[in-house]
């Protein structure tokens, strides 16, 4: 596990923005939706921009966005599940109800 201090001032590397398509990126981003950052960056980011998250937010608020994100894929969740020790049942996308929920918007 990181265990290492995080740093809330830490700008993000050029190619985070990149990730981030459907926005015009700048710094504030990060500080003003700092769970849409980790969620976006922990499913689609690239090793870069995955430490940068790290030493930004630390792991325990990574640990809050996979626990709780409704965005992230089940692949993604297992991964940081087994890198942070989350136990399976604290993680919303691995529950079997949240597996079986029907998808409303193709089933109406």
């Amino acid at each position: 596990m990181n265990t290492h201090a995080t740093d809330p001032s830490l700008p993000p590397p050029p190619s985070v923005a990149r990730f981030f398509c459907e926005i015009e990126w700048a710094d504030r981003i990060a500080d003003e939706y700092p769970f849409y950052v980790v969620e976006r960056l922990i499913e689609n980011g690239n090793m870069e921009a995955v430490r940068w998250v790290r030493k930004r937010y630390g792991d325990g608020f990574i640990r809050e966005v996979v626990c709780r994100s409704r965005k992230i894929s089940p692949r993604t969740a297992r991964y940081w599940q087994q890198v942070l020790e989350i136990p399976e049942e604290k993680v919303l996308c691995l529950s079997a109800s949240w597996r079986n929920r029907p998808n409303r918007f193709w089933n109406d």
